[in-house]
């Protein structure tokens, strides 16, 4: 009976708990109590299960399993807690998992790189009563001092793990990091971009090409590209200038590099003077930006074709496009062309002086990667398990999960500045080396500057710099870690047609088979899906968040 109703609850809120819960119980003997903070090592070993849903590819080379990483044999020595990861067996996790949950046999711990917050109609806290996996409360009050420091700091933790009920379900990634900006808003952090638009450098050179800014020898404005592809097409000849990946339709105009100079969002975001939420496919900004990529596709100055690294080197073809740090300096190494030199340069503006403030990659302090664990409900080790998971909230493992083993790995300079060693930088495995062994990629607390420090030389870095100059001023509505009422579920089932009226009415505008004129009639379609009743749900959401 137990299994039907995991079933039906599995059915009914497969949307909020897709991969979300915990695998087989506990099976030592040894059950520590929470009447007391555990102090480690334990006196007697314990093994505690986790199911580790990712791709394990990175880790080859100096050990075969994750148990035998150097980092996970610290923290056994130190804890006296043998881990034992239980991977996936096929290529779909979640369904694997889910088959895990129905039949009973699940982990102690678990971790999903994907969750929706606390609902408060069809609620994620039903999984508690459905005996899925077990609220933690009492365990990271008593046994989490190094997390609930953090919590006590930025307020937003709570906003994230705290269900509509009060419970906390999961441990979760943080992204903030020693030392950081204190200016930087509460809610937010900064990321260090690795990809963005790159322009030909050497063609640039030769058009002798220079910003309305007057300082720039790259574009900087929206005038800039029109002028800059203008030249390219006209003195040098390039089939197609600008390469932009639209295969997949109106959402991947390339990250809306060019959208965010109207200052929206293809999706849900709050306007800057107002703060309300807006939906920026039918503002006017939306519109520019169509007639904008439009009028380059009608000019030729276009590509859409999924361009390869060797069309990308091909003279007399793209000046420009949606790169990477990796690119820089590879697409170097392919091209036959001595002066074939990449650069990066920043989302452009409408005006000299214009900034940024619209971008997708922002992610809440809480949220990262939107990485978390579980306890499975019948565990009786949960007060164990979250002390172990508290030790990856320390300065030591902080640093020893982002640079490796100070002296071997890295050094700190008098400036207090990381300086990897030739460990690290010239190891036979190359840049693959900080991912599985100076780094534990999925840690819950680390640098996220770590491979951007070691792995990248100063074009590259250049170039990142370039890409991580856009700011955010609240402007960016996180749906992922919004809750919603009962009733508010039952509107956003209705929305469903938005993303479809969308796709399809903006499409045939960028393509030209649909008229300019006819944009209002684009805009009525979207409304009839249901926006403005989609718009006031996460209004309404997002003001609990901020409430909460």
């Amino acid at each position: 009976m137990k299994k039907i109703k995991r079933l039906l609850c599995l059915a009914a809120a497969v949307v909020m708990i897709v991969s979300i819960a915990a695998m087989t119980s506990c099976e030592e003997k040894i059950v520590i109590p929470n009447d007391k903070y555990i102090e480690f090592p334990i006196e007697k070993s314990v093994t505690l299960t986790w199911w580790y849903g990712y791709d394990d590819t990175y880790y080859t080379g100096d050990f075969e399993k994750l148990e035998d990483h150097p980092f996970m044999k610290e923290m056994k020595e130190k804890s006296n807690v043998n881990i034992e990861f239980v991977l996936p067996t096929t290529n779909n996790p979640g369904s694997e998992l889910n088959t895990h949950i129905a039949a009973g046999d699940m982990a102690d711990m678990v971790s999903h790189n994907w969750y929706t917050p606390s609902y408060e109609g069809n609620s994620i806290d039903a999984v508690v009563d459905e005996e899925i996996y077990q609220p933690l409360n009492d365990f990271v009050d008593m046994q989490m001092p190094n997390f609930n420091a953090l919590r006590e700091e930025y307020s937003v933790i709570d906003k994230i793990i705290v269900t509509s009920q009060n419970n906390i379900l999961w441990i979760p990634r943080l992204n903030d990091t020693f030392g950081v900006d204190s200016s930087m808003d509460e809610y937010y952090y900064h990321p260090i971009n690795t990809g963005g638009l790159v322009v030909r450098k050497d063609y640039l050179d030769e058009i002798q090409f220079i910003s309305e800014d007057g300082v720039s020898h790259y574009p900087v404005t929206i005038n800039d590209w029109d002028n800059m592809l203008d030249a390219f097409s006209k003195m040098l000849g390039l089939e197609a200038p600008l390469g932009l990946f639209t295969s997949f339709g109106w959402c991947t105009f390339t990250a809306d590099v060019f959208l965010s100079s109207w200052n929206v969002k293809v999706e849900t975001y709050r306007e800057i003077e107002t703060g309300n939420a807006a939906y920026g496919a039918v503002s006017d900004g939306f519109y520019e930006y169509l007639k904008l990529i439009r009028r380059w596709r009608e000019e030729g100055k276009l590509a859409e074709v999924n361009f390869t690294n060797e069309l990308k080197v091909q003279q007399g073809y793209l000046g420009a496009w949606y790169g990477n740090a990796d690119e820089i300096v590879n697409l170097k190494a392919l091209s036959t062309d001595p002066n074939f030199e990449l650069i990066g340069v920043p989302d452009p503006v409408q005006n000299v002086g214009d900034k940024i403030v619209m971008r997708d990659s922002y992610r809440p302090l809480g949220c990262a990667s939107l990485d978390c664990v579980f306890i499975n409900y019948e565990c009786e080790n949960g007060p164990l398990a979250c002390r172990w998971l508290d030790e990856f909230f320390t300065e030591e493992t902080y640093m020893r999960t982002s640079y490796g083993i100070e002296g071997e790995d890295y050094t700190v300079d008098a400036d207090g500045k990381v300086q990897f060693t030739d460990k690290v930088l010239n190891n036979k495995d190359g840049v693959r080396y900080g991912i599985y062994q100076a780094a534990f990629m999925e840690s819950f607390w680390r640098d996220p500057r770590v491979i951007v420090n070691y792995a990248y030389n100063s074009e590259q870095l250049a170039a990142i710099e370039q890409w991580s100059k856009s700011t955010l001023e609240f402007s960016y509505i996180d749906r992922l870690c919004l809750s919603y009422t009962e009733a508010e579920q039952a509107i956003l089932s209705t929305t469903g047609g938005i993303g479809g009226a969308v796709a399809g009415g903006s499409m045939g505008i960028f393509r030209g088979d649909t008229p300019l004129e006819d944009w209002s009639v684009y805009v009525e379609s979207v409304r009839n899906a249901g926006l403005d009743e989609y718009i006031e749900v996460m209004q309404s959401a997002w003001d609990r968040f901020l409430a909460n």
